[in-house]
């Protein structure tokens, strides 16, 4: 396995933060003891999931030395797609020049994602449907999170990180189990859309 990432170049410090909360009880030295974070990336305006994608795939062929016209199939997790439809994993299929022949799909998860891609990954390869699997994890949250939600504003930016996976990884990759527990999905929405 092959593995590369891409972080936007804007950052959102817990200096902002504290000023843009302007309540002694959020300070910048607060927020780093409770999240271990100091400052995080932050997606331009302009910047979309596709963007981010882009870019960590791109560093991982000129990083590993990697073909386009090898990947076979393209997964993308992403919970912030550029668009309901398309797919955004098409997209950035186009724009990388990977074969259309390659199967490329997007499936919403957050924290999970990776491990469910990669046993989308294993599943796709020891069935012999592919042979090289770009997997990529790409999130824009910030433009989801209400600016002043201390919450999560605090904890979550912006990136993306893309792997090669090869029929080789197979026997690397371990069994999975994989369980689901939709009771506090009411917690996560995002009602307008």
């Amino acid at each position: 396995m092959k593995i590369s990432y891409y972080l936007p170049s804007e950052r959102l410090t817990n200096a902002e933060l504290e000023k843009l909360y302007n309540d002694p009880s959020w300070t910048a030295n607060k927020i780093f003891r409770k999240t271990g974070i100091i400052s995080r990336p932050i997606a331009s305006d302009s910047e979309l999931v596709s963007d981010l994608a882009v870019n960590a795939a791109q560093k991982l062929f000129l990083e590993h030395s990697v073909d386009p016209s090898e990947i076979d199939f393209i997964l993308l997790c992403t919970q912030s797609p550029d668009y309901l439809l398309p797919t955004t994993a098409c997209m950035v299929q186009s724009r990388l020049g990977i074969p259309t022949s390659a199967g490329a799909l997007d499936f919403n998860l957050g924290c999970s994602g990776f491990i469910y891609g990669l046993a989308l990954a294993k599943g796709l390869l020891s069935s012999n449907i592919a042979k090289n699997i770009l997997l990529i994890t790409s999130e824009t949250y910030t433009k989801h999170i209400y600016p002043l939600d201390r919450s999560t504003r605090t904890i979550f930016g912006d990136a993306a990180a893309a792997v090669l996976i090869r029929n080789e990884d197979v026997s690397k990759i371990g069994e999975f189990i994989l369980g689901t527990d939709g009771t506090g999905s009411y917690n996560l929405i995002i009602p307008a859309g």
